[in-house]
């Protein structure tokens, strides 16, 4: 039989000693890289606040205000905010009489509003949407109510205007001058007439 020994069992792994010993000194070598290189990293950045000290120093001769650039920071420029007018809806202030004017909004179904601003675009220009349904219902009272129901809607319909024209009250007509051409009075009277007529009411002295 072969001697058991000459095998190497029992002795020294030449192999795995020289692996372990190739290990250590590639260690051993890489510290001082890391020392070297973080010594350089600290030089750089106390010569970097030294330098940015000397900047600051008052006694400097790169801290004069001739050598400085100055940098100017441009502030973006507010947009200018446009007032939007706004436009008035209805009838406009005619005869100085406000209850003619549309103050209040009205709603209306989608027929009846694609109706009456398809008539005032097409076929009735010279009236305002509010005029056209005034002009509406007052046909509409001319040929249905009787002259007891126009009274007494007439009646009805002067009390909420006088309540309205105590918050909204009538404009007395004036020249260029100032001088008064028709009194309020005159005015109001004169819708009550507008009223009267348009309804077909019998004129009452």
């Amino acid at each position: 039989m072969a001697d058991i020994k000459d095998l190497g069992i029992f002795r020294s792994n030449k192999g795995l000693d020289k692996i372990r010993a190739g290990t250590t000194a590639r260690k051993n070598v890489k510290k001082p890289q890391n020392i070297t290189q973080s010594n350089g990293t600290d030089k750089t950045a106390s010569r970097a606040e030294n330098t940015s000290h000397e900047e600051v120093s008052p006694a400097s001769p790169t801290s004069s205000s001739e050598s400085v650039p100055k940098t100017i920071i441009q502030q973006p420029k507010k947009k200018s905010i446009v007032s939007k007018k706004t436009k008035g809806v209805g009838a406009p202030i005619r005869k100085f009489d406000r209850s003619f004017s549309a103050q209040m909004p009205l709603k209306l179904s989608p027929i009846l509003n694609a109706t009456s601003r398809v008539m005032v675009e097409k076929y009735e220009t010279n009236l305002t949407r509010d005029e056209l349904l005034r002009k509406a219902l007052d046909e509409y009272i001319k040929q249905h109510l009787t002259q007891e129901d126009k009274q007494d809607l007439f009646n009805n319909v002067m009390r909420e205007i006088e309540m309205f024209r105590e918050k909204k009250p009538t404009i007395p007509e004036t020249d260029v001058t100032g001088t008064v051409i028709r009194t309020v009075e005159e005015i109001e009277q004169e819708t009550k007439m507008i009223l009267r007529n348009n309804w077909g009411m019998n004129y009452k002295h």
